[in-house]
């Protein structure tokens, strides 16, 4: 009940001061209803002036009184229905039920909106199941308990609220290709909304990179004979362009447009096989080491926070130099980028990515192997002069030295790129880098004692190793000529950079010389190229990236599509965690959303609680030398331990969940609605009642 003001009568000028009572009516719509009326407030405020605050008070006091009389009754109804189960042999437990997607859902909803496109998307492909119920579910449970889809599937009756209440096993998979068809559209939606959030120039610096995840199956595509979904479509726009460059001729089409593959010359049937597009999972060079299983490469594009912009799916076993311009181009299609960096590993260094990021008026700032330098440009490395502080006022931050118009040669046409070339040496990395030296030399000579034989590559701690001959290839001892040449090396960094097209033309004609980007600022910016390594690793560890179960390759890319939403939820919760001045890691963030239940207990014939679960926050986490009477002593000055959720759910504006909660009390907590206990509680566990 509360204390309210209504206006009355001929131009709303008499107003009446009420007490009201909130219900809900039998369709559930909430409704009000008049306790008293205290008459006019004019003539309440002539006897006295403080009259309507006085009832507000009184009131306020009678109301706040009421509900802690209410959650007390409720404390001891639980503790009554617990004491009486405790007694019976042969009971079910009572439902534990999840609740860490209503968060991930405030973000899905409100924030990116997408909610809205896959309703649009729902009615104007006449689906017949719940398209955002099964994406979102899908979604949400990449952070919450990555799984297969028949996972989710036999566990979505532990979610409160029943997210997944009418689909089938055969609608998610369903959802799969739907999302897979409108990746391009979904993405592009989401990064219109995460512009509104963080504004465009969010993607005035994109980090690029390849990573591959591996399936749990023995065989490739190409041994069990299954063709990528998208193959035929590749072929016909490789023939098109074939035809346009007269590598083919219009024999090879018919009269309705279509590829005729007899007629197909074997020139552009090895074109094919070399673009590695008809099978999708191949076996190829692992990051994980796991070449005995089929892969996928992903390549990813993120902006300066952490958060993906795109991606793009290419078969196991394709060559990292050669996705790169796909995939860049795509993104430049999609999204029209102009006034881009594109930062990227050294490993995605080579003169024709690099002409092909200047031809599409893209700058670079691109790792560099400096064991790859000519004498000239190692001296100039090793010489201290010229060298400037990457930070002014942090000197461990290190140096750093700029050589102009440095020649970067494509070798396989002897051309010539002038680029900028960015020398970077810090202290923590020549300690970093000497102390995997010293663990190089020890595998050396541990492998020398069992008499291990090296490889034809000498890459890692390989290259260390002294051998018998080039045949033999018997590990002898140390390379003491190669540990030293590395030795010198450790601390040492370097980039190559250029700038974009836009800024270039801005150069050329402004009155005053622009500076553009600074080369502190490239020396700074590289060290955020671990923002996309993070990525990779937090969508394998923490979003269920790989292994992949799924055998389509259109289930493939929607299963990527998936994680990569998870990541941008994530990466979004991160941010709204940070503006709060609270930092979590994402492994932190998944777990609290993971573990995050109520269990809900039937005290009476019609009335059910819910009692916050237990948190899994460890309290001996970062007190590992604190003894366990030491913990306690903190445990009990509440200054130890913390549920990451109070502050999660605050973040993006839901209160936390009470320790006892009515159904309207959990409601109002997680911003929803339970109508009845049967809309929050699953139909298989209300049965556990």
């Amino acid at each position: 009940m509360f204390i309210t003001v209504q206006k009355y009568g001929k131009n709303k000028k008499n107003v009446y001061v009420k007490l009201v009572e909130g219900y809900r009516n039998e369709e559930g719509k909430p409704r009000y209803r008049v306790i008293q009326n205290f008459g006019r407030l004019d003539a309440m405020l002539a006897k006295d002036p403080q009259a309507l605050e006085k009832l507000k008070a009184q009131y306020s006091e009678a109301r706040e009184a009421k509900k802690i009389a209410t959650a007390n009754q409720r404390y001891q109804d639980v503790q009554a229905v617990l004491s009486v189960k405790a007694q019976e042999k042969d009971y079910l437990p009572f439902p534990n039920l999840l609740y860490g997607h209503y968060v991930l859902k405030k973000l899905w909803d409100d924030e990116l909106c997408l909610k809205r496109k896959l309703e649009y998307l729902q009615r104007t492909s006449k689906i017949q199941y719940d398209l955002n119920a099964a994406v979102s579910y899908l979604t949400f449970l990449k952070a919450m308990d990555p799984a297969s889809v028949l996972h989710c599937f036999e566990t979505k009756d532990r979610f409160l609220g029943d997210p997944a209440r009418d689909l089938t096993l055969d609608a998610l998979y369903k959802s799969y290709d739907v999302i897979k068809e409108n990746k391009d559209e979904l993405l592009a939606w989401t990064n219109d909304h995460l512009d509104q959030l963080y504004g465009k120039d969010r993607a005035s610096i994109i980090f690029y990179d390849v990573t591959n995840a591996y399936f749990e199956t023995a065989m490739t595509d190409a041994e069990k004979g299954y063709e990528d979904k998208d193959f035929q479509d590749n072929l016909t726009a490789m023939a098109y362009e074939a035809l346009a460059a007269g590598l083919i001729g219009s024999n090879c089409f018919d009269v309705d447009g279509n590829v005729i593959a007899e007629n197909l010359p074997e020139s552009f049937l090895d074109a094919v096989a070399e673009e590695k597009i008809q099978y999708l999972r191949m076996r190829g060079p692992s990051k994980e080491h796991r070449f005995d299983l089929p892969l996928v490469s992903i390549a990813l594009v993120v902006d300066k926070n952490g958060i993906p912009i795109d991606f793009e799916v290419f078969a196991g076993n394709a060559s990292e130099f050669k996705t790169m311009p796909k995939a860049i181009k795509s993104m430049k299609r999609k999204y029209n980028v102009k006034n881009v960096i594109v930062v990227a590993d050294r490993g995605l260094n080579s003169a024709s990515n690099l002409q092909m990021l200047l031809d599409n008026g893209m700058g670079f700032l691109v790792a560099q192997k400096v064991t790859q330098f000519d004498a000239k440009t190692q001296k100039a490395m090793f010489d201290p002069e010229g060298y400037q502080p990457v930070e002014k006022d942090d000197p461990e931050a290190g140096r750093y030295k700029v050589i102009d118009n440095w020649p970067k040669v494509n070798r396989d046409t002897g051309e010539v790129i002038p680029v900028k070339l960015v020398l970077t040496y810090n202290e923590k990395r020549k300690l970093r880098d000497e102390a995997i030296l010293e663990v190089w030399k020890q595998i050396v000579e541990k492998k020398m004692s069992k008499g291990a034989k090296v490889g034809p590559r000498k890459t890692g701690w390989a290259s260390l190793a002294k051998l018998s001959d080039k045949k033999d290839r018997e590990i002898l001892g140390i390379d003491e000529e190669a540990f030293a040449k590395k030795k010198a090396l450790c601390g040492y960094a370097a980039m190559v950079y250029d700038e974009t097209d836009e800024v270039k033309e801005r150069k050329a004609t402004a009155d005053v010389k622009e500076p553009g980007v600074l080369p502190e600022e490239i020396a700074a910016t590289y060290h955020q190229l671990n923002q996309i390594e993070d990525c990779f690793r937090v969508m394998k560890n923490n979003l269920g990236l790989r292994p992949m179960y799924v055998r389509n390759s259109n289930h493939v890319r929607g299963h990527i599509t998936v994680c990569v939403l998870a990541l941008i939820l994530i990466r979004v919760l991160q941010q709204k965690l940070k503006a709060n001045g609270v930092h979590y890691s994402i492994g932190e963030i998944c777990e609290a959303l993971g573990s995050a239940k109520v269990m809900a207990v039937r005290t009476s014939e019609d009335t059910v609680c819910y009692m916050l679960g237990e948190d899994n926050y460890n309290v001996r986490k970062n007190h590992k030398d604190e003894s366990t009477e030491r913990l306690l002593k903190l445990l009990r000055k509440g200054l130890l331990r913390k549920n990451p959720m109070l502050d999660i759910m605050k973040a993006v504006g839901l209160t936390p969940v009470l320790r006892i909660s009515s159904k309207a009390e959990l409601a109002r907590s997680l911003g929803t609605r339970f109508t009845t206990d049967r809309d929050a509680i699953p139909a298989l566990r209300y049965e556990d009642l």
